[in-house]
C-alpha cells in the first residue's frame, strides 16, 4: 500500500491505546495496515485543545488537570479584566522561598489594597489578628511631626478603645506616651516616661475616628503600636 497523507488516515480510538505507548497509532482508510508516528512529529508550535486536557486523568474537570504532583520553572499567567493587564509570576527562586513579579520585574514588597507598597509587606486598610504578633511595629509613618501640626499617628481610635504606645525622638530628647484613645471621647495619656533628654510637650487630639499628635516644637520621629479594637 502507498503511503497516505495524515488527511487520509482515520484516528484510532484512545481507548485502544495503551497508557505506556508514546506513538499515536492511526490507520488507514481501507482499513488493511496500521501506522504509527511519533506523537511529538505531530505538535510542533501550538497545539489548541477546544475543551480540557488530563494528565493522569480521563476525566479532566479543568482546562489543565493534573492528577499528581507537577513542576514547573516558573507560572506565568495574564492578570484578569480587574486588575492591570501587565505579565505576572509566581515562582521559586531559591528554595524554601516565594518569588512574585510583574512586568517581568521581580517584586521585593507585597501589597494587601495597594498596587504601590513601600514596605516588606504593606495593607491599606485595617487588619486583625487571631493569633499572637510577636516582634512586630504596627506603625511607623511617619517621618517626622513639626511644631504644633496635628498628625495623625492612628486611623482608628476604636469604638471599644484602644492603649497606645506612642515613642518619639529628636536626637537625644526622647519620649514614650501610654495612651487611651476611642471614637468615643478624646485621648487620655495614662503614662509618660522622658528620662532621656527634655523632649517638648505634646497634645494628643483626635479627628473624627484618628489619633493625632502635635508637638510644642522640634521635629520628631514617632512610632505607635496600637492594642485593641
Amino acid at each position: 500500500m502507498a503511503d497516505k497523507k495524515i488527511s487520509q488516515l482515520t484516528a484510532l480510538s484512545a481507548a485502544n491505546l495503551a497508557p505506556s505507548t508514546d506513538v499515536l497509532a492511526i490507520v488507514d482508510t481501507s482499513a488493511t495496515e496500521t501506522k504509527k508516528i511519533v506523537a511529538q512529529d505531530l505538535i510542533n508550535g501550538v497545539l489548541n485543545v477546544a475543551s480540557a486536557v488530563g494528565i493522569g486523568t480521563s476525566s479532566p474537570s479543568y482546562k489543565l488537570d493534573v492528577a499528581g504532583d507537577a513542576r514547573s520553572n516558573s507560572w506565568i499567567g495574564r492578570a484578569n479584566g480587574s486588575a492591570p493587564t501587565a505579565d505576572c509570576a509566581v515562582f521559586r527562586p531559591a528554595d524554601n522561598s516565594l518569588g512574585f513579579s510583574t512586568a517581568n520585574t521581580l517584586r521585593a514588597n507585597l501589597g494587601i489594597g495597594t498596587s504601590s507598597p513601600g514596605q516588606k509587606l504593606e495593607v491599606s486598610g485595617n487588619q486583625r489578628f487571631t493569633g499572637s504578633q510577636v516582634g512586630t511595629k504596627i506603625e511607623n509613618r511617619n517621618t517626622g511631626i513639626n511644631v504644633s501640626t496635628a498628625t495623625t499617628i492612628l486611623d482608628e481610635a476604636g469604638a471599644e478603645g484602644r492603649v497606645v504606645i506612642v515613642n518619639g525622638a529628636n536626637g537625644g530628647d526622647r519620649f514614650c506616651d501610654l495612651v487611651f484613645c476611642s471614637t468615643a471621647q478624646n485621648p487620655t495619656v495614662i503614662a509618660s516616661f522622658t528620662a532621656f533628654g527634655t523632649p517638648t510637650a505634646r497634645t494628643y487630639t483626635r479627628n473624627g475616628a484618628a489619633l493625632q499628635l502635635a508637638m510644642a516644637s522640634g521635629t520628631y520621629v514617632v512610632n505607635a503600636l496600637a492594642l485593641g479594637y
